[in-house]
């Protein structure tokens, strides 16, 4: 129910070139937006690893 509420307003604040774990968008969206960004000659592709971040619990 929070979630519901919730994430149509934050949704909304994100950009909308952001892939990262938004719901109704995969890698393969990332990477089609990648390919039409560098036919078009704009080359700012970020890559970020978090493979090492954790959470950790309080």
């Amino acid at each position: 129910m929070v979630k519901s509420t919730l994430e149509p307003e934050w949704e909304s604040r994100f950009e909308g070139t952001s892939y990262g774990f938004r719901p109704g968008r995969s890698a393969h969206d990332a990477i089609s937006r990648i390919y039409v960004a560098i036919n078009k000659e704009q080359y700012y592709v970020l890559d970020a690893d978090i493979a090492k971040c954790s959470y950790r619990e309080p």
